[in-house]
């Protein structure tokens, strides 16, 4: 995707001059380009990368860190940055590039930096428990829960490697937060969004809900599994990704929609009470107003869940 001058030959880059003159290409940093077509075609999340890369190459002193660091691991880190975030890897001192920001590298000398595949080995990015703990260090709890939770979940990283860095980390700014941020943070998690439920979960004081608990019928078969599920009250929450209605998984959309129909009558008919979040319900928060009052409207009843009918990768923290 990445177009680099550098490695073309003199008949090439004339080439590539008149392709940006007329406006074919897209000039990310001195001479790296892009296909623009294709550059504008890309999710903003794919075109940011690219801006990192192309940043990163044309820094070889320098190395990606934090949530440029991350697009480069293709991990979820909540808002796409204005910026492509680097520190020197030697040194210190900011850089006066528009469009970066500079970082301070932690732990220089003890922590991995990575180099990438030929033809970008001149970039450079901090590995990745290291890009996890600097984006705890320096985001909201949210950015770094979405985040660790994909890493555990994809074991891309060991929670072992995250506390380690933290420890050799002690006295750094932001080390306190990052703690709490991993503290959060559950392997369970399946999606950015399941991240985000929890944590509005939490924030609005309410109980812990077990993740990902599958769920049988009285003759011990199994049902189907559910996003969050707090057996006192018999109550499932579910978050409605799109993707699965789609035919991500091989199957027709509407061949998907009635399985769900199925599954979600054999859920109910086990005693279940089901909440159902979509995109706009996420956003306008109705679902949270849901959750409360059916838990108030719980308190004092026996609706407990039969034990030897679920089991669950734990509560949610």
């Amino acid at each position: 995707m990445l177009i680099l001058t550098a490695n073309l030959s003199s008949w090439e880059r004339k080439k590539a001059r008149e392709r940006f003159r007329a406006g074919q290409l897209l000039k990310l940093r001195t001479g790296i380009y892009a296909d623009s077509a294709a550059f504008h075609r890309l999710k903003p999340w794919e075109r940011y990368r690219l801006e990192c890369m192309a940043t990163a190459i044309s820094r070889p002193g320098s190395v990606l860190v934090g949530k440029s660091a991350a697009a480069l691991w293709e991990v979820p880190y909540g808002e796409i940055p204005r910026y492509v975030e680097m520190a020197r890897e030697q040194g210190s001192g900011g850089f006066s590039s528009k469009g970066v920001k500079s970082r301070e590298l932690l732990l220089p000398g003890q922590l991995p930096i990575l180099g990438m595949a030929a033809p970008y080995e001149r970039a450079k990015v901090a590995g990745l428990p290291q890009t996890l703990i600097d984006i705890a260090r320096w985001y909201e709890l949210e950015h770094a829960v979405i985040a660790i939770d994909a890493c555990l979940n994809k074991r891309k990283v060991h929670r072992r490697d995250l506390e380690q860095v933290l420890d050799i980390a002690s006295g750094w700014g932001g080390v306190k937060q990052a703690r709490k941020a991993l503290k959060f943070a559950h392997s369970a998690a399946e999606s950015p969004r399941e991240s985000q439920v929890r944590l509005q979960i939490w924030r609005a004081g309410l109980p812990a809900p077990h993740l990902q608990a599958s769920i049988r019928n009285v003759r011990g078969e199994f049902i189907g599994r559910v996003d969050f599920f707090y057996p006192k009250y018999s109550l499932a929450i579910e978050y409605d990704g799109r993707i699965k209605y789609e035919g991500a998984f091989g199957q027709s959309k509407l061949g998907a929609l009635e399985d769900e129909r199925f599954r979600e009558r054999d859920l109910l008919n086990t005693g279940l009470r089901m909440i159902r979040i979509d995109r706009e319900s996420f956003r306008d928060g109705s679902w949270l107003s849901v959750l409360k009052r059916e838990i108030e409207r719980s308190a004092g009843a026996d609706l407990s869940f039969p034990e030897q009918q679920w089991d669950s990768a734990g509560p949610a923290w």
